[in-house]
């Protein structure tokens, strides 16, 4: 359970990498990554994420919220069952998800 924060591309695109499982044990980890409101691309990367909880599906919407709608935040790397949960929970209404 640990999250990497990654400046790219001339400090374009905030690479946040969440590694074991996402839910409420991350809440400040995951707050602190986009506090400052920086203008990026905010990039979630679920590569190494083996499973999600209803906690973190908050604690991306507190993020929406907070870097409001303009905001770019794309979701990337999730497996089929990540998809398929934010799909049902139409979170991809709100965010891209590839």
């Amino acid at each position: 359970m640990k999250i990497e924060c990654t400046l790219l591309s001339g400090n374009k695109d905030l690479i946040i990498s969440i590694i074991g499982r996402f839910n409420h044990h991350q809440m400040m980890d995951f707050q602190e990554t986009y506090a400052e409101k920086m203008d990026v691309n905010y990039i979630i990367d679920l590569k190494s994420t083996k499973s999600i909880d209803t906690s973190a599906l908050g604690m991306l919407f507190c993020m929406r919220k907070t870097l409001g709608d303009n905001a770019n935040i794309t979701i990337v790397n999730s497996n089929q069952d990540i998809k398929r949960f934010f799909k049902l929970s139409r979170f991809d209404k709100k965010f891209n998800i590839e």
